[in-house]
């Protein structure tokens, strides 16, 4: 969309997307899957979430696409875990998603320790065996995987 202006002298100018401030005096509600990240970044326990866009450009989507296929892979995070939380976030769907838990990169799998504070994370690339050192040995930083 373009807006002409008569200030402008006829010259086209796409206006700028609203930006959310979070000094707002009424911030937008969260999800209950947002909720629900919080409510186990609160319980004591280490959390493993997974952001991702359910719509992408198709690079984006692809490399999401990868990390689902990972994570879905590793029995651990499907079956009910009595020592690791783990959440699927849809940044698409949650859109304050990404501000709330500084995640400018997307697919992110963010590793939490037990008194909700980030420890480790991985952005972009990734597969099975990077993903379960980052749950048996969080505090090694890891590269991308291409």
């Amino acid at each position: 969309m373009f807006i002409v202006s008569s200030a402008s002298a006829g010259e086209f100018k796409k206006p700028k997307p609203p930006v959310a401030d979070s000094t707002l005096a009424n911030p937008p509600a969260r999800s209950p899957r947002l909720d629900s990240l919080m409510t186990y970044l609160d319980s004591g326990k280490p959390t493993l979430a997974y952001f991702y866009y359910s719509v992408a450009c198709s690079c984006t989507a692809a490399r999401c696409a990868i990390a689902a296929a990972a994570i879905d892979s590793i029995p651990e995070l499907q079956a009910k875990n009595d020592s690791l939380n783990f959440i699927k976030v849809d940044a698409y769907i949650e859109e304050g998603a990404e501000k709330l838990f500084n995640v400018p990169i997307i697919p992110a799998i963010v590793y939490y320790d037990n008194k909700g504070a980030e420890l480790n994370r991985l952005e972009w690339g990734t597969n099975v065996e990077v993903i379960k050192t980052l749950i048996s040995r969080p505090e090694i930083k890891q590269r991308p995987v291409d």
